[in-house]
């Protein structure tokens, strides 16, 4: 009799254990004998127990089922019952597959969804009230399905053991510790180098040569010539300049006798630079020779000196190594230097004049 009640329990546990039915369908709707067989397979090598039904077959509960479906795209479509309970998913075909492949895939996904219609669902905790007293777990009887099929894995008495555990209170939201904020990355700026204007270039020495026209207000007399020169800078901003000039000689028939006069002076300049302008200003003093004669026969040239003021104004270009210059002077002698042409008659050299220069100058230094 021992060996009647082992057969009665073996039979119980095959009569628990429920056969998956499995049915594939092609793009158009037309049995896959083919892929149902590959899938059915896949599932046996997983220990599961199948069958292979068409569409309109019938599965005696409890019923767990797998349809399988392509699409035209090449897509497979994978839809599980287990009663009234269906769930499906989607798989993008790889391309290059084998079917083996493709049946391994859909085992697995089809497992999958049965597993998850199988599970009972979860009950959601409730927050107790705060100052509520806590109630203790109450015994539960063994659930039917639960003590079936662990009766299939060995002989467990579960009638005086509870089945659930106690409840947990649950952690409120708002007490919860957060993750802390990840750390901004830092910002880098662009750094602004600001570079101070170089100066402008400085010459502490320097020769050059100018062009030069004078003129005399109260006789209309114009001379020209030319002056040659040496500058030196003081101090930035200040600077001297002697030169020596030399008029050619020109008639002045301005006065009762027709004379000749020709001029060779020496000056010395001190100009300082007006703010930010490119203009300097400046004075000094000249000496000037005068050579006076008459343009007749045997008439000796008459010599005579004068010394005189200067205010000068000018401006300035730099040319690289060299320094484009263009100025306006004035000069007054008040003593009135004169040249006695006869008994009667004598030339005085004017007392106001004009002079614009124009040069070039060469640093040395």
């Amino acid at each position: 009799m021992r060996w009647l009640a082992v057969l009665m329990w073996m039979l119980a546990c095959d009569a628990l254990a429920a056969t998956v039915t499995v049915s594939a369908a092609g793009a158009r709707g037309e049995p896959h004998p083919e892929l149902s067989r590959a899938v059915a397979s896949a599932l046996l090598a997983q220990g599961t127990s199948v069958a292979i039904m068409g569409e309109g077959g019938k599965c005696d509960p409890p019923c767990q089922r797998l349809r399988v479906e392509l699409d035209a795209e090449g897509g497979v479509s994978i839809q599980a019952e287990l009663g009234t309970l269906r769930a499906s998913r989607h798989l993008e075909h790889v391309a290059g597959a084998s079917t083996v492949e493709l049946a391994r895939a859909i085992a697995l996904e089809g497992q999958d969804l049965l597993t998850q219609l199988g599970e009972p669902p979860r009950p959601v905790p409730r927050k107790a009230p705060v100052g509520a007293p806590r109630r203790a777990a109450e015994p539960v009887a063994s659930a039917k399905a639960s003590a079936a099929q662990s009766a299939c894995d060995g002989p467990v008495q579960t009638a005086a053991l509870p089945v659930g555990p106690a409840p947990v209170e649950p952690v409120p939201i708002e007490r919860m510790p957060l993750p802390p904020a990840p750390a901004p990355a830092p910002i880098e700026v662009p750094r602004l180098e600001v570079t101070a204007p170089s100066p402008a270039p400085r010459s502490w020495l320097s020769f050059g040569a100018r062009g030069l026209v004078h003129s005399f207000p109260s006789t209309h007399l114009v001379m020209a010539g030319a002056a040659l020169g040496a500058r030196a800078e003081l101090v930035r901003g200040l600077d001297v300049r002697l030169s020596l000039a030399a008029t050619v000689p020109t008639i002045d028939d301005s006065g009762p006798l027709r004379v000749r006069l020709h001029t060779t002076s020496g000056s010395a300049l001190f100009a300082a630079q007006l703010g930010s302008l490119p203009l300097w200003i400046g004075g000094g003093a000249e000496l000037v020779f005068l050579a006076v004669d008459r343009p007749v026969p045997d008439f000796d040239t008459l010599e005579a000196e004068s010394v005189g003021g200067l205010l000068g104004v000018e401006t300035r270009l730099r040319l690289a190594r060299a320094t484009a210059v263009l100025g306006v002077q004035g000069a007054w002698h008040p003593f009135g230097s004169r040249a006695e042409l006869d008994r009667t008659t004598a030339f005085v050299y004017p007392s106001f004049g004009a002079s614009v220069l124009a040069g070039l100058e060469v640093d040395v230094f």
